[in-house]
Parts: structure tokens; sequence; C-alpha cells
């Protein structure tokens, strides 16, 4: 009986159901929401400690930086991606006789 029969997976009983919630399902069905309940013990916290908590919320709710600098090309693209529609007629206007002289 200790070993497996040919066909037969190392979990036979199968899975045991999963008897714990997470815990903000848990929080939600409570009427309770994290952030306001912490809101609420900020003021017996120290300034530090206020940093340290606003820190790392942040972290969870920023992108992480990028460890590497964008280059040139990365910089254009991202302040044309800025510009208005106005704005990129107007360049296009300024660049298409300059394209077209150069054919």
């Amino acid at each position: 009986m200790a070993r497996f029969q040919p066909g037969q997976t190392g979990n036979p009983g199968g899975r045991p159901r999963k008897l714990l919630k997470r815990v903000d399902e848990i929080l939600h069905e409570a009427g309770i929401h994290p952030a306001i309940e912490l809101m609420k013990l900020m003021p017996q916290l120290k300034i530090k400690e206020q940093v340290e908590v606003w820190t790392t919320l942040l972290s969870y709710t920023q992108g992480k930086p990028s460890e590497i600098a964008p280059t040139e090309e990365e910089l254009t693209a991202q302040k044309l991606r800025e510009l208005t529609n106005k704005e990129l007629a107007e360049r296009a206007k300024v660049l298409l006789p300059k394209l077209e002289g150069a054919a």
C-alpha cells in the first residue's frame, strides 16, 4: 500500500478544501476597510513611524522607478506622447516640407 499504483497520482485523496479566506475578504465581510482603519491609528504613531507607514503604502501604489536612465530616443518619444493633436499637426506642417524636399 505504500507504493503507488501505475497511473496513480501523488495525492490520491485530493487536496483538502480551503478553510481560510483571504484577509481582505474577511475584512470586507466585517465592513472594515483596512486603509480607513490604518488612518485612524496614524495619530497614535510617532512621526518616524508615520513616515514608514506612508512609505510602505506608497511602494504598493507607485511603480518602481527604472534603474536605468532613459535613452535620448525614449525621452523624445515620451515628449511626443505628451503633445496634443494640435501641437503634433503644427510640427508636421514644419517637418513635411523638409521631408518632401529631401526625396
